[in-house]
């Protein structure tokens, strides 16, 4: 199931095509029936474990039915072929007239019950929201949060997207997809998402007032990938904040990443307390035959991104250092445990392993005679994706930091530092590929730039708070790229369904970074040092 075998590039497209499988009450199919062939039947013919041909005689005993634009008859045939209890997917791509309210009389008219509409956008081949067309607070939230980096999309989608959501609902922008159910034995009949009943349990001891009756989730289904998780933000009656955020893994391949942070932020809790501000909380983890969830507070922000620009590159730099201070301070083991050096040891060598004779050796020796004093360190917290994209501005300007499925509660100073800096430059740069992000990152390492002018200001405040020594943090760098590079090196992998070939793996961007701070770095760290 799921295209394990599949290239990367067929296997994403056609999982993407099913993501609304997370808004069934259960994701995982046993029987199931399409109506309409292409990517649509292909990819639920990986999320189900047996597809029939539509109207094959006397099947009456399918989990799904799928449908695209059905009219009466292939309606009453969807209704025919499932078990009690068995749910319809359809999609209405034509103009409908009467929207959302007339599909809902069509499908009570065939047998079914309660029915829900969801809104894909932009499309239903590639989605990245689905919203519920009866949550006046999803809706509202899409209309006004869900904004591009880009100031002229921003502008565009605040006048574009209340059009698109009455236009949804009136039947002229599609497509239109609605799930419902067919009645079966008592409890069956509800066709809402499977995790609302988790949520519906724990509502009241999260400390969450007001337990709702009507509860909605819009998804979030955005990534170039199919390991990207899947996120859904839910809410409760008319209220434009979501109470809070579940996260899903569409394929077992994030099925570690969740748990990891599902283990991390508790721990984080446990040991920082209040000390640390803008870190979500767990509420519950779900890991079983229906999938891994992961619920969590919804923290509220604007992300970085969108704040970003030159004048307010430095004091974000410095707002990402003091919070990665913070963590560094709070979550400090001084031990001087051999966990450092064990980390270093394993990078390099996977590293030298995927990598192999693109590595030329000397530049390998410098880079571990470079490292070789990193496990005598204190071990630290680490976030191993604080990037940019992962960090929102909260409305009382604090921040507010997503996504901990890399997390190493265990891992060493200043990666992360490194690591968001060398990235808000790619972004200031506007640099989206290796040869600009390499040019980028040479200009970071210039004291005398822009970009290294405030790279150097936070490391020197990073290391003197944590008490580091400055002249560490071109072996820190050589570290950073080394360990992500691993990421880099299983997408190649996935790729290519095998081993990656030569020609991309000279293009690697981590590659790069690791060869341009061996031959610039040092430099670098002896300006930083003084001398």
């Amino acid at each position: 199931m799921l295209g394990a075998d599949l290239p990367e590039a067929q296997r994403n497209r056609l999982l993407r095509r099913v993501d609304w499988r997370f808004l069934l009450p259960v994701p995982r199919v046993e029987k199931a029936v399409c109506f309409p062939n292409g990517d649509l039947r292909d990819g639920v013919a990986l999320i189900a474990r047996q597809v029939v041909a539509a109207g094959a005689d006397h099947t009456t005993d399918c989990d799904l039915v799928v449908a695209l634009n059905p009219d009466a008859a292939v309606l009453e045939g969807a209704r025919a072929a499932l078990r009690p209890g068995g749910v319809c997917y359809t999609e209405w791509h034509n103009f409908t007239p009467g929207g959302a309210r007339a599909i809902m009389r069509r499908l009570r008219a065939a047998g079914f019950g309660d029915a829900r509409g969801y809104l894909a956008w932009p499309s239903s081949s590639r989605p990245y929201v689905w919203i519920p067309l009866d949550s006046a607070g999803a809706i509202g939230y899409f209309q006004r949060h869900l904004h591009s980096p880009s100031r002229a999309r921003k502008l565009a989608a605040r006048i574009l997207r209340p059009a698109v959501t009455l236009g949804a609902q009136i039947g002229v922008i599609g497509p239109l997809c609605f799930v419902a159910r067919k009645p079966g034995a008592p409890g069956e009949e509800n066709a809402e998402p499977l995790l609302f009943a988790t949520i519906r349990h724990g509502w009241t001891g999260w400390g969450l007032v007001d337990a709702p009756s009507d509860l909605a989730v819009l998804l979030l289904t955005r990534g170039p990938r199919t390991a990207n998780k899947i996120a859904g933000l839910v809410f409760a009656g008319r209220d434009l904040r979501p109470r809070l955020v579940v996260k899903i893994a569409r394929v077992a391949d994030a099925r570690p990443g969740l748990l990891c942070e599902a283990t991390t932020l508790p721990g984080i809790q446990a040991i920082c307390g209040d000390g640390l501000k803008g870190v979500p909380k767990v509420l519950f983890t779900v890991d079983d035959q229906s999938g891994v969830a992961v619920g969590e507070t919804a923290l509220p922000g604007t992300p970085l991104l969108t704040l970003l620009s030159r004048r307010r590159y430095r004091s974000l730099a410095l707002q990402a250092t003091d919070w990665l201070v913070d963590l560094a301070q709070c979550a400090r083991r001084d031990d001087r445990t051999p966990l450092g050096g064990r980390l270093v040891d394993e990078a390099l060598a996977d590293f030298a392993r995927s990598f192999g004779s693109l590595i030329e050796p000397e530049l390998l020796a410098r880079t571990r005679g470079a490292m070789a004093g990193l496990g005598d360190l204190p071990s630290v917290c680490e976030h191993r994706d604080f990037s940019p994209w992962n960090v929102f501005v909260t409305p009382d300007e604090g921040f507010a930091v997503f996504d901990w499925e890399s997390s190493e509660p265990a891992g060493l100073p200043g990666l992360d530092l490194l690591y968001f800096l060398a990235y808000l430059a790619f972004a200031l740069d506007r640099a989206k590929r290796a040869p600009a992000m390499l040019r980028s990152y040479r200009a970071a390492l210039d004291p005398t730039t822009f970009t290294g002018a405030v790279h150097r200001e936070c490391v020197a405040r990073y290391a003197e708070r944590v008490g580091l020594d400055p002249a560490a943090f071109h072996a820190l760098r050589l570290l950073t790229w080394i360990i992500h590079s691993r990421s880099e090196y299983r997408r190649l992998t996935a790729d290519a369904v095998g081993a990656p070939p030569m020609d991309a793996l000279q293009r690697s961007l981590f590659l790069g970074l690791w060869k341009m701070e061996v031959l610039w770095g040092g430099a670098e760290s002896q300006v930083l040092d003084g001398r």
